[in-house]
């Protein structure tokens, strides 16, 4: 996911909280107005063309859904329980990471990215080599 689709979403869920609602309470039509007030949240620079873009993928993805059939494809959207998953789980994420140590920091990078560690093994085992034979 995307930092502008995890805008999208997050923005539905700081709706629900700041207005105390529920889930099936909350329907947002994305206009140009919606996009310039979620940009100067986010602090981010989002055109129309990128917001249909991510909203298409969150409607394909089913973390929205239409509420109801409005005038155009981006009104009366609605956050589905798989979306709200989504930002609860990454939110969650976020948390522990921060709570983690500077060592199972760093062992979960070398966990994530095990595949270029192996690459550089390899490369330095091939030098290794090379230079071996290359002496006598």
């Amino acid at each position: 996911m995307n930092k502008e689709e995890r805008v999208f979403l997050e923005y539905f869920v700081n709706t629900m909280e700041q207005e105390g609602l529920t889930l099936k309470a909350v329907y947002i039509s994305f206009t140009q107005e919606e996009l310039q007030k979620i940009n100067k949240i986010y602090s981010t620079n989002i055109s129309m063309s990128q917001m249909e873009t991510n909203l298409n993928k969150l409607l394909s993805h089913e973390h929205l859904k239409h509420a109801f059939i409005g005038e155009d494809k981006f009104s009366g959207l609605q956050l589905t329980l798989k979306g709200l998953g989504v930002v609860n789980s990454l939110k969650k994420k976020e948390e522990s990471n921060k709570n983690k140590g500077m060592l199972k920091r760093v062992s979960d990078y070398v966990e994530d990215h095990k595949g270029i560690f192996l690459v550089l093994g390899f490369l330095i085992t091939l030098i290794t080599l090379f230079l071996k034979f290359k002496g006598n």
